[in-house]
């Protein structure tokens, strides 16, 4: 897609609802704020998680999902509730937490519940975020950020076909310690290049 005929107010002007088969990409609601407290809270999460992306409680849940929902509707990027197709019931979240319009680039993240781990999930979430991205978001480069001991968040963005860049040095700051966080990216060429490989 040429940037030259891309419309960002076209874009922004309704809620792209993604349909997988057992599962729904949604706006963030309200109402998700108890799931989303006891999603991110969940200490198998929370490990991979800094400080300020773990919510004290469900009033602090309700103040971020207003955040990361208010991103679509001010027009700076997009957050999308994970939710069961047949209870609605949230279990993880992904989106963009940055867009750079000018440079085609955005900044990608997710986390998904616990106890849906290990059952292909989010592989099938991501290919289907990364295809909306690359081809409706006018997007060159996706960057995406990991702890260096979250060995199955690496082994997913490398199947994705990211490419590990370089290490940022005491990144974040989780449980009052510095750790260190892996940089990975993606390009629209090789995203068209893993896909032919049939990640998904």
């Amino acid at each position: 897609m040429q940037d030259r005929i891309f419309n960002y107010s076209s874009f922004f002007s309704k809620f792209p609802v993604i349909n997988l088969e057992n599962f729904i990409l949604r706006d963030l609601s309200l109402s998700d704020n108890q799931r989303y407290f006891e999603v991110l809270s969940d200490p198998n999460v929370a490990q991979f998680l800094s400080d300020e992306d773990v919510p004290e409680s469900p009033y602090k849940a309700l103040e971020e999902i207003k955040f990361w929902g208010s991103l679509f509707y001010k027009k700076q990027s997009i957050f999308w509730a994970i939710v069961e197709k047949e209870t609605n019931n949230l279990i993880g979240t992904v989106g963009f937490n940055s867009w750079n319009f000018s440079s085609q680039r955005a900044e990608m993240s997710y986390d998904l519940a616990s106890t849906h781990w290990r059952r292909n999930i989010m592989s099938e979430v991501l290919f289907h975020v990364l295809t909306f991205a690359f081809t409706k978001m006018c997007i060159n480069r996706i960057e995406a950020k990991t702890m260096t001991h979250n060995v199955a968040s690496a082994a997913l963005l490398l199947k994705m076909g990211f490419k590990k860049e370089g290490v940022l040095k005491s990144y974040r700051k989780v449980r009052s310690k510095f750790i260190d966080v892996d940089l990975y990216s993606l390009l629209r060429e090789e995203w068209s290049a893993a896909k032919n490989k049939g990640i998904a």
